[in-house]
Order: structure tokens, then sequence, then C-alpha cells
């Protein structure tokens, strides 16, 4: 199983790939606030612009609300939906019209969630 810092480091390469405001910074720690700037909390709150080379830290649940955001703008009015089989662990992407299509599958969000990130049209 891919590692969580290669599949973010998959997903900034995808053309939808954009950072959105609340997403954790996985090399250093720091948040998106929006329009270009950077926070970071550590004994005091200071700003500063991302290196190049950042890659979202999919552990954080604010990142992968992000992420799902992206997702959905990607695929515009296209059908989307994203279920979990505790039965077997798997997470589901399904896209399109009745009947639906399984698109993606996997064993975390992060993983689908990229996945359908890059699949988008």
């Amino acid at each position: 199983m891919e590692s969580t810092e290669d599949l973010a480091k998959r997903v900034v390469r995808s053309k939808h790939w954009r950072w959105m405001p609340g997403m954790r910074n996985g090399l250093d720690g720091s948040r998106y606030m929006g329009d270009g700037r950077w926070a970071r909390v550590w004994n005091d709150t200071y700003l500063h612009r991302t290196r190049e080379g950042s890659w979202p830290d999919l552990d954080d649940s604010a990142t992968i609300g992000g992420l799902l955001e992206l997702v959905l703008l990607a695929y515009g009015d296209t059908e989307f939906r994203m279920t979990y089989s505790p039965s077997n662990g798997w997470w589901c992407v399904y896209t399109g019209e009745v009947p639906e299509r399984q698109t993606h599958m996997g064993l975390s969000q992060a993983a689908v969630l990229v996945a359908a990130l890059r699949a988008a049209p």
C-alpha cells in the first residue's frame, strides 16, 4: 500500500490540485489560510509562504475535507458518492447517473480521493 506521503506527492501533480483554506502542509505542519498566506503555530503565530515541493498532510481531517471539495468541484454536476464498507475495510467512489459506476476503491479516504481527483475530467 502506498504511504500517505507518496499519495500526497502524487495528488499535487493533478491538474485539479490547489491548496484550500485549512489544509495542513505535510512538509512543515503549517496551515493554508488562503490568498497565498500560511500560518504555523508554535509558541507564537507567524505567517510565511510555503516552500516549493510541499505536499498536503493526508492524515489531517481538514485536509481530507479540502481534498473532497476539490474532487466535488472537479466532477461538477456529475453524480458523486463515496462509501465505506466496514465488512472489508474498503472505501469506494461511485460516479455517474443511476445505475452508478464504481470508479475508484482503496483502503483509505485519502487513497480514493487522490485517485478520483487525478482521474477527474
